[in-house]
Formats: structure tokens, C-alpha cells, sequence
């Protein structure tokens, strides 16, 4: 017999959003760790995302998810009826944070990666995910969510499979509803290039006619095959001009609000009626 699964919308939803981030932190920690909150997955699956584990990766995810968290509430309905989709879920490193804006049964995540998903239907089972292929349309019917998250994936998708995406995530969007999605643009380019670190600074050095791309207008990328997760001919590194967004977007989001304080730029956009 199954296990009953803890409420964790209930005490989560009755923390601050400090308290909760900081329990949900706890779980990295061994001898800190709090039964109500979700274990990691082991650490090889949680280095297929960004090469890192535990409380760093965590941490990593906690700053943004303060900033989502206040948004949600700012402008979302109530947590009783807000459903939220994770688009591009990896392991379920900022899927953990969210049953504090809705309960977990009202939560979904989609990846392309099947070992991802494994690993979030494993650790997080009272939540719903679903492995996709590239460039499909999403499982979802019209206007299903509330709000839709993505972090790090238009960063890694060249504009063709932008633009397909961000009009599926439209679709299954409603009217009113709130994108936060996270893009690289040009200051993350150059400090790629002067930095020229690690397999991002190899890779920003070989896109040479990246900047002139970015400065005609233009969305910039380059593919790439290294990764665990680049297993797809659309996936690389993808820059986007200052102001992109709220252009390409416009069919069906208003880009109100481009945050450039994150790791990556955080684009908040409401669908469009």
C-alpha cells in the first residue's frame, strides 16, 4: 500500500516565503533534512541539469523561485484554484518550491529528457509530469494553467523552436495568465566572452558573429552536442537582443517586466485576452 503523501500546500501555504524557502533548503542537508519536504534525486541526475547537487544547486534555484513566488501572489487567483506547469522541469528543482503557491495535484512539469521525469514522478509524486518530444505540441488543453514557469530553456532553443513553444505555452494559457521565463541576453554574452571560462566561455568565443547578430536585432545561437541533456538538433546557446521578447512575444503575451538581476534574464509577460 501506498503511502499517504503529507499536505505540504497546507504548511508551506501558511510559511513566509524565507520560512519555506529555508526548509525546503534543508533538504540538501543530511542531518538537517525535514521529512514534509521531498529528498533529492541522486546526485548524478541532479548534475544532468547544470553540472551541480545538493544545497549549491538548491540555492541557485531559491533566489528566483522568492522572486516567483512574490509574483504569483501579486497577480495569480487564489492558491485553492491556481494551476501552474512547469515547462522544462529537469529533475524538479523548483518544482519542490511550489506547492506553497498551489496544492502539488494542481502542479505539472514537462521535460524532454525521460530520465528527468523519472526522477520528479520518484521524488515528487504527488505532482504531475510528463516526458515530451522536441517541437510537439504540449499535453495540455486550451487555456489549462494560471501560470507557467521556464527556467533555462528559451535560453537553449534556437528561434524556430521559440516562437513554437511560447505559442503552444500561449495556447494553454488563460487570458490573463502569467509567463516567467528566463532568456540570456546580450550582457550575459559578454561576460561569457571576456571571462572565457568553462564550456560557456569555449562556447561564446565560437560565436563570433554572435554580437553582430544581437546588434542587427536578431536572435543569436549556436548548437551544441556536449551536454547530457543537448540531444535534439534545435538545443544550444540562444541570445536574445534587449527588447526581443516583448516583440516576438507580442501575438500573445505583453512582456511587462524584463529582470536582468538573475543569472539569466527573467521575463514576466501576461497573456494576452
Amino acid at each position: 500500500m501506498t503511502a499517504p503523501q503529507p499536505d505540504r500546500h497546507g504548511f508551506a501555504a501558511s510559511m513566509s516565503i524565507e520560512q519555506w524557502i529555508a526548509l525546503v533548503l534543508s533538504s540538501a542537508d543530511e542531518w538537517g533534512a525535514d521529512p514534509r519536504v521531498p529528498r533529492l534525486p541522486p546526485v548524478a541526475i541532479q548534475k544532468l541539469t547544470n553540472n551541480r547537487d545538493g544545497r549549491k544547486t538548491l540555492e541557485g534555484a531559491a533566489k528566483l523561485y522568492g522572486f516567483v513566488a512574490r509574483e504569483v501572489r501579486a497577480r495569480a487567483p487564489s492558491a485553492k484554484d491556481l494551476r501552474l506547469l512547469d515547462f522544462g522541469c529537469g529533475w524538479g528543482r523548483f518544482a519542490r518550491f511550489f506547492p506553497q503557491l498551489t496544492p502539488e495535484a494542481n502542479i505539472f512539469g514537462i521535460d524532454a529528457d525521460a530520465r528527468l521525469i523519472a526522477a520528479c514522478r520518484e521524488y515528487l509524486p504527488g505532482m504531475n509530469f510528463a516526458a515530451t518530444k522536441p517541437r510537439r505540441p504540449l499535453p495540455f488543453a486550451e487555456g489549462t494553467f494560471d501560470v507557467v514557469f521556464s527556467n533555462s530553456v528559451f535560453s537553449h532553443l534556437n528561434e524556430k523552436s521559440h516562437c513554437f513553444y511560447i505559442a503552444e505555452i500561449a495556447r494553454c494559457t488563460k487570458p490573463g495568465g502569467l509567463l516567467i521565463a528566463t532568456t540570456l541576453g546580450p550582457s550575459r554574452l559578454r561576460r561569457m566572452n571576456q571571462s572565457g571560462k568553462g564550456w560557456l566561455g569555449s562556447m561564446a568565443r565560437k560565436m563570433k558573429t554572435a554580437e553582430d547578430r544581437i546588434e542587427a536585432g536578431h536572435l543569436a545561437f549556436q548548437r551544441i552536442s556536449c551536454l547530457p541533456t543537448a540531444f535534439f538538433r534545435d538545443y544550444g546557446l540562444a541570445f536574445v537582443p534587449d527588447g526581443w521578447t516583448k516583440t516576438h512575444w507580442a501575438p500573445f503575451f505583453d512582456v511587462i517586466e524584463v529582470r536582468t538581476d538573475f543569472a539569466q534574464d527573467v521575463n514576466v509577460a501576461l497573456r494576452r485576452n
